[in-house]
């Protein structure tokens, strides 16, 4: 957790009354889905909600996918510890030698001390709900298999319609349209909530905030750097804190930060942002359809930063644009129109899924990370260079 968490009030509110339905009514669907691109403070959110739960007595549990599965020992978190013997381990293939049978990716059972009936994942969860409001917290929720998504689903709507369960998905922009292909009701009555960039002053208030709060200042000058350098991107944010904090380590952070020191982080946080871009480029560089359409993109946005799209980098487009360039891009190499169109949109997707830009609710189209289009822009003009000469 960042030491202040800084423009997430709406979000944040949007969260506690969750939590207050939660309690209060015992019944009924509870969905949310936060999305953005990586780096926006999703992870930072769902461990929020999590110490909120902690505090108005309700039991969470957060869970991470692995490979595309679900670790079924997470889940026995929201169980009262009765409903296990003690020497079942739910998850994995351990599980197996300890009598534990999975049909299915939900579908757990297990010997119950009841003799009277197995132990059974979701009749445990259904039970457990109606005793104390549970909240089941899901990060990376893209990264699913889809059949696994679906029984999670499915058991998550059907213990949500009988008792309190709340119920949050968090991942990038890709997670929407993915959810989609599942089509499970809980889509459609889910409250989506896009995690976008902060605002200048959140931005600035990352930085000064904790600062205060050890007895040290910055300089407006220096504060105005920040800001400019992260482009308001909480990522960016976290590193230039870190970046900081080596730079004065041997004095702390009781002091006045001046444009001085504010210079010498600065290019600490560069070799940091390189270092960031370089994984994220070496992500898609043996894709060179892939390359194509990123640098399509990107020129289109470079085209439309004067047009008075939302203030310094913070250019938006109608997705049909970049829909449109990308097809424009592929002209040459694919020249059947209909092959181009669907290759177009294979590449838009995921172009998408990747957070390489993303579509905030209501909005217009964005950069996903600030400036790795320039970025990537830079290394698609030298891999062409290479290959004419």
């Amino acid at each position: 957790m960042p030491p202040y968490l800084a423009g997430r009030e709406t979000e944040q509110a949007l969260l506690e009354e969750a939590l207050d339905v939660l309690k209060k009514d015992g019944e009924g669907i509870r969905g949310i889905v936060m999305y953005g691109p990586r780096g926006m403070g999703k992870t930072v959110l769902l461990r929020w909600l999590e110490r909120r739960c902690l505090d108005e007595g309700v039991v969470p549990s957060v869970v991470y996918p692995e490979k595309g599965g679900l670790p079924l020992g997470k889940f026995t978190e929201l169980l009262p510890p009765k409903s296990l013997p003690a020497q079942v381990s739910i998850g994995g293939k351990a599980g197996v030698d300890f009598g534990v049978k999975a049909e299915g990716t939900f579908n757990v059972t297990w010997p119950a001390s009841d003799k009277d009936r197995e132990g059974n994942l979701e009749s445990h969860l259904l039970d457990a709900c109606r005793q104390k409001p549970r909240a089941l917290l899901l990060d990376e929720a893209h990264t699913l298999e889809e059949d696994a998504c679906q029984a999670l689903l499915t058991m998550v709507q059907s213990v949500a319609s009988q008792a309190p369960l709340l119920f949050v998905m968090a991942g990038t922009p890709g997670l929407v349209p993915f959810l989609g292909t599942v089509g499970a009701t809980f889509v459609g009555r889910s409250k989506k909530i896009g995690i976008g960039a902060l605002s200048p002053q959140a931005a600035a208030d990352a930085i000064r905030i904790p600062l205060q709060s050890a007895g040290g200042a910055i300089q407006s000058s220096a504060l105005d750097t920040i800001v400019e350098d992260s482009q308001c991107y909480p990522f960016f944010l976290q590193e230039w804190g870190d970046a900081l904090w080596c730079a004065v380590k041997g004095e702390g952070l009781s002091i006045d930060l001046t444009q001085a020191q504010v210079d010498a982080a600065n290019k600490d946080f560069r070799e940091r942002k390189e270092v960031f871009y370089a994984e994220r480029y070496e992500a898609m560089r043996n894709n060179a359809e892939l390359l194509i359409a990123a640098n399509a993109v990107s020129e289109r946005f470079k085209d439309a930063e004067g047009e008075g799209a939302g203030g310094k980098g913070r250019v938006r487009l109608n997705p049909d644009e970049i829909s449109i360039f990308i097809e424009r891009s592929l002209a040459e190499a694919i020249p059947d129109d209909k092959a181009r169109k669907a290759k177009a949109l294979e590449l838009e997707q995921e172009l998408n899924r990747i957070d390489y830009f993303w579509q905030p609710p209501g909005g217009k189209a964005e950069p996903g990370i600030p400036s790795f289009m320039a970025y990537l822009s830079e290394r698609f003009a030298e891999r062409t260079a290479l290959r004419r000469t």
